[in-house]
């Protein structure tokens, strides 16, 4: 229920419309000043609002810095518009996960108390396959330091 809807309802802002985090911010921010406990903030993005459909770091850098220059205590998640419930499969990032996807979807698992494997393998052999596809060790510059 909001409050005086029919008098404001065209006052509001949805959530995913919101440009950016300011306003919810400065609300956060008076209503800590009355609180004797921390209000756990949270900051929502919209990749559409941005280039490239990427939420730039320095936009979070910026909201995460007001937040706690106007006296937020704590924050609690950075949500981000993750487009489900669209047609198509929008990746924001750039990847395209489609392949993977595709075969995740077709590879039957089965298996038996948490031992399941791909295509009908055992969980060793599923291992070695997965293993095969990632970096070994040896490749890893991390790793090497």
């Amino acid at each position: 229920i909001v409050p005086g809807y029919p008098k404001l309802k065209n006052a509001y802002t949805l959530l995913w419309d919101m440009e950016n985090n300011d306003g919810y911010i400065n609300i956060v921010a008076v209503m800590q000043k009355y609180f004797d406990q921390a209000i756990s903030g949270n900051w929502s993005y919209n990749p559409l609002h941005y280039d490239n459909h990427e939420v730039p770091l320095s936009a979070m850098a910026k909201d995460m810095l007001n937040a706690y220059k106007f006296g937020w205590k704590t924050s609690y998640y950075q949500n981000t518009y993750d487009f489900k419930g669209e047609e198509e499969d929008v990746q924001p990032s750039g990847i395209d996960t489609s392949e993977i996807y595709d075969h995740l979807k077709t590879a039957p698992i089965t298996g038996v108390n948490g031992e399941a494997g791909l295509n009908g393998e055992a969980k060793p052999q599923a291992e070695k396959i997965l293993q095969s596809e990632t970096n070994s060790e040896e490749d890893c510059d991390a790793c090497t330091i």
